[in-house]
């Protein structure tokens, strides 16, 4: 049987690909579009100028080690900005923040959990550092 390439599987590509898949055929499919986010999480870059250089509060997993801005999954029915300051008050204890309009940003990338790849999608906001006490949750460790 022959192998065929595809491009696209939009409205109209998704059965003609499944048709020639169902007569046999191989396919290689390549999609212009990014797969579909199964998580999906949002926080913000925060920061504080000091000497006009930004110093920015970034927390440490006590999970797994790794260094990052503070953010979490989204709850059922949280918009964006929801979770992005539910989770920021979570992890820092910072319970009111400004984000700076206009700025959100969007990082997509494959994580491993129990044996499973999920596409994850994280939102970041960016806000200055108000001045308050921080209070680290029990996920973190230093920031």
């Amino acid at each position: 049987m022959s192998k065929l390439g595809f491009i696209g599987l939009g409205i109209m590509g998704t059965p003609m690909a499944l048709r020639l898949k169902a007569g046999g055929h191989d396919l290689f499919i390549h999609t212009r579009s990014a797969p579909k986010a199964e998580v999906t999480a949002a926080g913000a870059v925060i920061y504080r100028l000091e000497k006009n250089a930004p110093k920015y509060l970034i927390l440490r997993s006590v999970y797994h080690g790794e260094w990052g801005p503070p953010k979490g999954h989204a709850d059922n029915g949280e918009t964006e900005l929801d979770t992005a300051m539910r989770e920021i008050f979570e992890e820092t204890g910072i319970r009111k923040i400004t984000f700076i309009p206009g700025f959100r940003a969007t990082l997509s990338y494959v994580v491993d959990k129990k044996g499973k790849r999920y596409n994850k999608e994280v939102i970041y906001f960016l806000s200055e550092l108000p001045d308050v006490p921080i209070k680290l949750s029990k996920e973190h460790s230093e920031q």
